[in-house]
């Protein structure tokens, strides 16, 4: 048998790339779940619906717009952490609801 040492070195790295990548979520999900907690993250207000049933435009608004703030401050300091455009999907969400809801408004919904 013929060990492929670039073989196992990938698949290390894809499983030590996968446990950090693990770690950033858990540790970011709870950063999350303390600012919605107490309602402010690093001076900044927070608040959304924790309830998975609420699905309004203004409850997803929210969830995202909480999930940038926590992410773009990740390392407890206000502006040092992750820009928005690190993470496209959350951004783009922001940026959808935040179109819904002004259409509604203008709309006089």
């Amino acid at each position: 048998m013929v060990c492929d040492a670039s073989r196992q070195t990938s698949i290390v790295s894809r499983e030590i790339t996968s446990a950090t990548n693990t770690l950033r979520h858990n540790a970011q999900k709870s950063s999350v779940n303390s600012a919605v907690a107490s309602g402010d993250f690093l001076g900044t207000p927070v608040t959304f619906n924790v309830d998975p049933l609420a699905q309004s435009d203004k409850d997803k608004f929210n969830r995202a717009t909480t999930c940038l703030i926590v992410l773009q401050s990740f390392n407890g300091t206000r502006g040092v952490g992750c820009p928005a455009a690190s993470a496209p999907t959350i951004l783009n969400q922001q940026k959808h609801f935040a179109n819904l809801l002004e259409r509604d408004l203008s709309h006089g919904s």
